[in-house]
């Protein structure tokens, strides 16, 4: 597996003194002051690499076998699909306790990493039933939004949209055929014409952790161990609109739940004992969403 973690990361170009400078601990701790640790309500943990290119993430250890059982045929689409819109899988590191515990942690592409302020973020699933974060995000457009909360277009140039929708059924379908559902579209406004404030969006890669926005200081994310080769985005990460005026950011994220026997009978629960409209909810099956 780390050989398959290496090809990932060249496919990329991201060298192994990159991802080893990046993942320094002692530039980490130079850099202590200026992390933002968030704390998912599943119990994850996410926490960015200093120069932001990275984001670290505890995993159970089911996700993690999950990864490793697919990173082969993650590694062969990735190679088929470079503009694949799928986060990407850098590392997988398990971490001992002195009290005995093992946490898994995986490291992967952060796809709001840019000096380009983050004025809106959205969390996608095509669902509507508690989908929306209401009046906080109105109040406070830099809070992650939900599919309901979105009321935007995307004005994206007819030759991208089409290329986009054919990348993201590519997607969808091979996820599909791995039997993973409950995955999100994350989406970022960027609005050249909008002052900004000097604020960059620090922003977790999961909608576990949608109340841990952090805005910190446009200033103290310049870090001299930053890799100077590494492209920030596929071709479809960063789109400009037809105007020029908005950019969005795209990633497929959170790509690590199974429809399993416990999605099923959340399914069940939700749609037989508590009366939710079946299209409604994203505990659907693979091909459904």
């Amino acid at each position: 597996c780390p050989t398959v973690f290496h090809r990932l990361r060249e496919l990329r170009n991201i060298s192994t003194s990159e991802y080893k400078q990046s993942m320094d601990p002692s530039v980490f701790m130079r850099n202590l002051d200026d992390q933002k640790f968030s704390e998912g309500r599943g119990g994850s943990f996410f926490v960015f690499s200093p120069n932001r290119c990275f984001v670290m993430k505890t995993i159970t250890k089911g996700e993690a076998e999950l990864l490793l059982d697919i990173l082969p045929q993650m590694y062969s689409h990735l190679s088929l699909y470079e503009n694949s819109m799928l986060v990407r899988f850098y590392g997988l590191h398990a971490i001992e306790t002195p009290q005995g515990a093992r946490l898994h942690v995986v490291i992967m592409s952060n796809v709001f990493n840019s000096s380009e302020t983050i004025h809106e973020p959205y969390d996608l699933k095509g669902s509507w039933i508690n989908r929306h974060v209401g009046p906080e995000k109105i109040a406070n457009p830099s809070k992650l939004g939900m599919d309901l909360d979105l009321k935007r277009k995307l004005r994206i140039p007819q030759a991208k949209k089409e290329q986009f929708i054919e990348q993201i059924t590519n997607d969808a379908k091979f996820l599909c055929s791995l039997n993973i559902m409950d995955y999100s579209l994350l989406l970022g406004f960027h609005f050249k014409l909008r002052q900004n404030n000097e604020v960059k969006l620090a922003l977790p890669s999961s909608e576990s952790s949608i109340n841990q926005i952090q805005l910190v200081p446009l200033s103290s994310l310049d870090s001299p161990s930053s890799p100077t080769n590494t492209p920030i985005h596929t071709e479809l990460g960063r789109i400009e609109s037809v105007d020029g005026t908005e950019v969005y950011f795209l990633g497929v994220i959170d790509i690590l739940q199974l429809y399993d026997k416990s999605k099923k009978m959340e399914r069940f629960l939700k749609v037989y004992i508590l009366r939710k409209d079946p299209r409604g909810i994203s505990c659907i099956g693979p091909r459904e969403y």
